[in-house]
């Protein structure tokens, strides 16, 4: 009975430690609020959520951007809507334009240097910032 009040208490405090807070917008790291204005122009922040390790912040327009604490974002998920080349370096937007020019992106991520997209034709690339393909597959 004792070893499972300690597991139950372990379990209570992680939950409590690791769960994210919703937080005011103002709270949010000035870039984060920089990229969402000028890569999304016009969508409003609906939800502010602090984690240990950033912020996950969902738009008005359903898409969700996390950040990490120094208000980078890390990755872009669109729920199918559009995600605007504008969030990539040049390089890295004009290769996902050329390569599926009918083709949008629904989720971006940065990995290390690297970006990972991935477009609504199931197409997942990672791409360096030179605009080299580094990894391409078609996910059925």
């Amino acid at each position: 009975m004792k070893k499972l009040f300690i597991f139950i208490l372990i379990m209570l405090i992680n939950s409590i430690l690791f769960a994210g807070m919703i937080i005011p917008e103002s709270q949010l790291p000035q870039a984060a609020k920089n990229f969402i204005n000028q890569a999304f122009t016009g969508v409003k922040i609906s939800v502010v959520e602090k984690e240990t390790i950033g912020y996950d912040v969902v738009l008005s327009n359903g898409m969700t951007v996390e950040f990490n604490n120094k208000g980078e974002w890390r990755n872009i998920d669109s729920n199918y809507n559009p995600i605007p080349f504008s969030v990539l370096p040049e390089n890295v937007a004009n290769v996902v334009k050329s390569t599926y020019s009918d083709a949008i992106m629904i989720d971006v991520e940065k990995i290390g240097k690297n970006y990972k997209i991935e477009l609504n034709n199931n197409v997942k690339m990672t791409i360096r910032p030179d605009g080299k393909i580094i990894r391409h597959r078609l996910d059925d």
